[in-house]
């Protein structure tokens, strides 16, 4: 599996900037986790690599071309628990 790859990737939202020239690199195969207070940007990333959002500036490399995400709160069937959508 290949590295995901943040390379010089700069975003904000207005006036907020999220990240500036971010470099990281993520081990493919490998687990990572995001943490921190709420609104400093993880799921911002997460958007990033899903090609939801366009960095500003950089380039998010090493990804297959199809990715999928799934937020905390899918709310898909909120009445439903997965033993009864069956």
């Amino acid at each position: 599996m290949n590295p995901i790859g943040f390379n010089d990737i700069t975003f904000s939202w207005g006036e907020q900037a999220l990240c500036q020239q971010l470099n990281l690199q993520l081990r493919g195969g490998k687990t990572t986790v995001l943490l921190g207070r709420s609104g400093i940007g993880k799921s911002t990333l997460l958007r990033l690599v899903a090609g939801l959002l366009q960095p500003q500036q950089g380039e998010i490399s090493g990804l297959p071309g199809k990715v999928a995400w799934m937020g905390q709160q899918d709310l898909l069937y909120p009445w439903l628990t997965v033993l009864e959508k069956q």
